[in-house]
Order: structure tokens, then sequence, then C-alpha cells
């Protein structure tokens, strides 16, 4: 409804979300490619500095848990870039490593 007003005005409505990837599933990622809705994801770089930061309370970190769920995003999700940021903190600071990651 919002994106019919907005070009029936001569705008454009644009959607775009942040997340740390732990929900993602087909059918998230369904719903976010076919609507060609911005996606960020945030990782604090490869895994031993990630789960330092952003680990999840399970036998494993939240690395290992998003990896394969963000790789399923790239795949189907066409329509847009997927981007990345990072927060840095005393734990994480080499930006070097991250980017070549």
């Amino acid at each position: 409804m919002r994106k019919k007003k907005a070009k029936a005005e001569g705008r454009f409505v644009d959607f775009s979300l942040t997340t740390n990837g732990t929900l993602l599933n087909d059918e998230i990622i369904e719903f976010l490619s076919d609507r060609g809705i911005g996606v960020t994801v945030s990782i604090d770089g490869p895994p031993e500095m990630n789960d330092q930061v952003a680990g999840v309370r399970q036998c494993r970190g939240s690395y290992d848990i998003i990896a394969p769920r963000v790789k399923k995003l790239i795949a189907r999700h066409k329509s847009r870039a997927i981007a990345a940021r990072v927060t840095l903190t005393a734990e994480v600071t080499d930006v070097r490593k991250i980017f070549a990651t």
C-alpha cells in the first residue's frame, strides 16, 4: 500500500534491515529476496573474533550458526547486495584480519 501511494506521488519507498543472522531461514530469506529488502549482517570477523563478542549460549559459537545461513541468503537474494557490518570493541580490533576474512 505504501509503495503504491509513494509511486502515485512520484516517490520511492525502500526497506532494509540489519540482522545478526541467527533467525535467517529459507522462508525469511525468500521473503526478503522476493521483496527486494536490503539486508546488512552484523558479524564481527572470523569465528574467534565474532564468538568472543556475539557467542550464542550453545555448544558452539554464533559464527558457526550464522555462516551457512548467510551463505544461503547471498545465494538466494539477487535483487540487492548483502552488506556486512562490524562493531569494533576492545576485543575486536584487527581490521585487516576482519577485512581479509
